[in-house]
């Protein structure tokens, strides 16, 4: 009863912030309105045998019942998309101690969504690529993750430890470090790189965290299509800073400009995107991002889903590993006759080399 009693009231604080015509000087106690909400709910998710609630009520199980996780995940989302524009407002008001709350404490809103996360979330260390200049442009940063442990969890990796392709004039703009997401990102203006590597073969699929300008509904993942945003998650504008290591960058105008298009008054999206795909029992992939056009899409985070291979997978993989060695064979029989004997190749070898190279590329990314 006094969770249940705590929950009706902070929810009773949300909905009278929410309606106030200065909004932007509630911020603080509207977020703290919800995340009342959100240890309520979670205790109730825990606790509810002990507190004789109905399965149902917790489960979603009923018609038109969602569970109390996604319960909070939608209190969530309304609440981030009700004060994106007020401190969006603050910030060009130099009105930034009323954001104060959402700066510090945004990224517990996320981290308490038991809906997105159901199982143990684990941040990568910020290890951005060393500057970038022509002669790596074409390396790919290697992240290893230890896998050791049995048991599923997600393994958040910063966009920034991505490698992107360059301007022209070799400079990387890098955004300001985002409070919801607590990550800077990577722009994506033509693709994006990174290979996993874990210390054990395990089960892999991967989630994309993006902020989209107008127009970008499609994102590309290795060989898979998707849209750019499956499941809402409204995010600040991204902000643009200037790295001290180049010469090159924005001006004020431009960053200011840039800025805007991530507005969704502006008809910027953000949120995640699944890509369906899992690779099964493997150590190694290849994780490649890219989109359709040149608009300045920003990937805060890509998250890494591990799980424990079953039986079958494991089995699976070997089946393929016989398969893709025995065609490993044979097209290295032809790349020597083409690279030692400098010999044609007929359109049958040509084949078998491509069925190899695809394979091979199926088999280890996205």
């Amino acid at each position: 009863d006094g969770f249940i009693s705590l929950y009706q009231s902070s929810y009773q604080i949300a909905e009278f912030c929410k309606q106030q015509k200065n909004l932007n000087e509630f911020i603080d106690i509207y977020m703290q309105s919800v995340l009342l909400q959100s240890i309520c709910i979670n205790q109730l998710n825990t606790f509810w045998y002990q507190l004789d609630l109905e399965k149902s009520f917790v489960l979603g199980l009923g018609k038109d019942q969602i569970s109390l996780r996604q319960h909070y995940h939608n209190l969530m989302v309304d609440c981030l998309k009700t004060i994106n524009k007020p401190i969006y407002d603050n910030l060009n008001q130099d009105k930034e101690p009323l954001n104060k709350f959402y700066f510090d404490s945004a990224k517990t809103m996320l981290f308490s969504d038991m809906w997105l996360y159901s199982i143990p979330l684990i941040v990568a260390p910020l290890d951005k690529p060393r500057l970038p200049t022509t002669d790596i442009e074409y390396g790919v940063p290697i992240l290893t993750i230890p896998t050791d442990a049995p048991g599923p969890f997600i393994y958040r990796i910063d966009g920034l430890n991505m490698l992107p392709k360059l301007g022209v004039d070799q400079y990387r703009p890098i955004p300001k470090l985002d409070p919801l997401t607590s990550c800077y990102g990577t722009f994506l203006n033509v693709e994006n790189n990174i290979k996993i590597k874990l210390t054990t073969k395990r089960n892999i699929m991967v989630r994309i965290f993006g902020v989209y300008p107008k127009g970008v509904q499609h994102l590309k993942v290795g060989s898979s299509k998707l849209e750019s945003v499956q499941q809402s998650v409204p995010c600040l504008p991204v902000m643009f800073k200037k790295p001290k290591s180049y010469e090159s960058g924005l001006n004020q105008d431009e960053i200011l400009e840039k800025q805007n298009q991530y507005l969704e008054s502006n008809g910027a999206t953000s949120g995640f995107s699944c890509v369906s795909k899992m690779l099964k029992n493997v150590q190694l992939c290849s994780i490649d991002i890219s989109q359709e056009n040149n608009s300045w899409s920003c990937i805060k985070f890509i998250e890494v889903i591990i799980t424990d291979p079953s039986q079958q997978d494991i089995q699976e993989r070997e089946a393929n590993e016989k398969i893709l060695n025995e065609k490993r064979k044979k097209a290295e029989e032809i790349y020597e006759k083409i690279i030692i004997e400098e010999e044609p190749v007929s359109d049958q070898e040509q084949k078998i080399v491509q069925e190899y190279e695809s394979l091979m590329k199926n088999e280890s990314s996205f």
